[in-house]
Parts: structure tokens; sequence; C-alpha cells
């Protein structure tokens, strides 16, 4: 493995996730996604899994985990039959993965490494598909898109979920009273010091990269579901995202306003 030379940005995140990883070694993984699959229509997360997992067939099922994390998503992939390889920039991130991998005995069929999203060490077209969740906004867009179009397959897909910057939306959200009728750490959990919501830019700066990309919104109404105890895992669908679902259907317009997003890109 080369010597990663990281910038003061790449620093932090790792400091910051160095810490938070010493909470995780007890982790425990929900696997709804897998047997409920697609059963909670109108959320971003269910719908990103989903998704991935109709990418698989035995001969493409070569699949990255973008930014993995503490492995919840590449144990998850792995179970379904994804051959996983998962890099993160933190070295524990990355111990507490391999941890979780040999408790969910699916250790064999995944592979992680310490690397940085901007410059990796795969080979180029390698993988079949490309997941990410929450990721891109930890880093350099443009860098990390194009390591993802050269190491994809030509044909294969990079599936992220990401939240999207919605002016109206954000603009009263980070206002003192916003941010006193909810903290910014009230929903996320945990939030690092340089990270952002994807916006229009970044959009665009993808578009120059992939000759495909389609975005599915999400999180419009839904975005109330924050001020009650509902689990990201059940199955079933809030009522607030019913109405997106609705609204999103019949009156298309209302997706601009969708605070949440899959992006799906196709090389």
């Amino acid at each position: 493995m080369r010597k990663i030379t990281l910038t003061p940005r790449q620093q932090r995140e790792r400091e910051y996730y160095e810490n938070f990883s010493n909470k995780l070694k007890n982790s425990k993984i929900s696997f709804n996604y897998i047997d409920y699959q697609g059963n909670r229509p109108g959320n971003s997360y269910w719908d990103f899994y989903d998704i991935v997992f109709h990418q698989y067939s035995e001969d493409k099922n070569k699949l990255l985990d973008f930014g993995c994390g503490a492995g919840g998503a590449s144990i998850q992939f792995a179970k379904y039959g994804f051959q996983v390889s998962g890099f993160d920039n933190s070295p524990g991130m990355i111990k507490v993965a391999e941890h979780l991998a040999k408790q969910h005995n699916v250790f064999e069929k995944t592979d992680f490494t310490v690397q940085t999203a901007e410059k990796l060490d795969y080979p180029s077209g390698h993988f079949d598909i490309i997941s990410g969740v929450d990721i891109l906004h930890h880093i350099d867009i443009e860098q990390g898109i194009k390591e993802c179009y050269r190491i994809l397959k030509k044909g294969g897909q990079a599936i992220f979920r990401e939240h999207i910057e919605i002016p109206v939306f954000d603009f009263v959200r980070n206002s003192k009273t916003g941010l006193k009728i909810i903290p910014k750490n009230y929903s996320a959990g945990h939030i690092t010091e340089d990270e952002r919501k994807l916006n229009k830019k970044d959009i665009l700066t993808i578009k120059e990269i992939f000759r495909s990309v389609e975005l599915k919104r999400y999180l419009f109404l839904s975005r109330l579901d924050a001020f009650f105890s509902t689990s990201q895992y059940s199955p079933t669908p809030t009522f607030f995202e019913k109405v997106d679902c609705f609204l999103f259907k019949f009156l298309p317009t209302s997706q601009k306003m969708g605070g949440a997003v899959v992006i799906i890109l196709k090389k």
C-alpha cells in the first residue's frame, strides 16, 4: 500500500472519524433492507439499497463501497451476494468494518483498505458497481467522481445517496431560529467541520464527467419526520413519505423541493 499524503481537509476528516470509530465497535446491523426489499417507497435509503440490489448478477458482482465507514452497507451487499471492496480514510473505521464482517460471516467476501476517495489504488475498469451512502459531501467532488469513472467498467453504474441543498429550506434551517428548533446534529448524529450538502454546481460537475446522470428526489414533506421517533430500518413508509410519493407523481415540480437524492451514474 502506498503512503497516503492527506490534505488538511482529509486530515480533519480522518481525525474526526478515528474518534467516532471508537463508538462503533459493538454496532448492530439491520438486514431489513434485504429482507423487505423496496417495501418503503418514498425513502431514499430504502430505494438506494433496492436499486443497488437489482444490479446484482453472478457475472456482475464486483462492487465498491465508496467511503465504506464502519462497513454497514458493505456487509449487507456481501450478504446479498456481491464481492465487496470498501475503502475509508480512517484506519479506525476500517478496523470496525473488518470486525463486523467477521462477526457476520462475510469476511471472505469483503476487502477493506485505507484510501482516500480522490486518489484510489484500484485498477481502471475494475468494478461493475460503485455505491456510496452520504459520502460525496465529505470529499472533493470533481476528483472523487473522476476516480469513480476511471475504476468503473464500461457499462457499469455508480449509485450514491446524498443530501442536496434546497436554498429556501436551508436558509430557514440554518437560521438562528431553525438551529434552535433542530440543532445541526439532531438527526444526523455526527457532522464534520468541512462537510456540506451537494449543490447545483456539484451536480453540474458530475454531469461533465459521466455521460448519463439520473437524479431521484426524496425528502420534501417527509423532512418533518425528524420531529418523530421513526426508525430508519422499519419497512413501513411514514405518512409524510406517502404524501411525498403522491406529490412527486402528480405534481412533478414539487420534486425540486426534495432535500435528498439518489444519483445514478452510468459509464
